[in-house]
C-alpha cells in the first residue's frame, strides 16, 4: 500500500473520531451560521460559546486536531514526493 493512501486512512480515522467529539463540544448553531450557499466557512471573529466546559473532552478535541494536521501535512509531503517521483 503506497503510504499516501495509509496516511490517508489514518487521518479518515482520525477525523471520525474528531466528529464524535465536536458534536459534544459544539454548538451546531455556530457552525449553520458560519455556512456559506459556496460551501465556504464564513470566519467570525466573535468570541464564540462552546457547547461545553467539560475539560478532558476539549483536551480529547484538541490532540485529535492535533492528530489531523499531521496527518495533513504527512499527505501533502507525500504528495509531494510523488510529485518528484512521476516526473523522473
Amino acid at each position: 500500500m503506497p503510504l499516501i493512501r495509509l496516511i490517508e486512512g489514518l487521518y479518515n480515522n482520525e477525523f471520525e473520531d474528531y466528529k464524535k467529539i465536536a458534536a459534544k463540544g459544539f454548538d451546531p448553531v455556530v457552525f449553520r451560521q458560519m455556512e456559506s450557499d459556496k460551501q465556504d466557512i464564513n470566519r467570525t471573529n466573535d468570541n464564540l460559546a462552546l457547547g461545553t466546559t467539560d475539560k478532558e473532552l476539549l483536551k480529547e478535541l484538541a490532540v485529535f486536531s492535533i492528530y489531523m494536521n499531521g496527518s495533513r501535512k504527512g499527505i501533502l509531503d507525500a504528495g509531494d514526493d510523488l510529485k518528484v517521483s512521476g516526473t523522473e
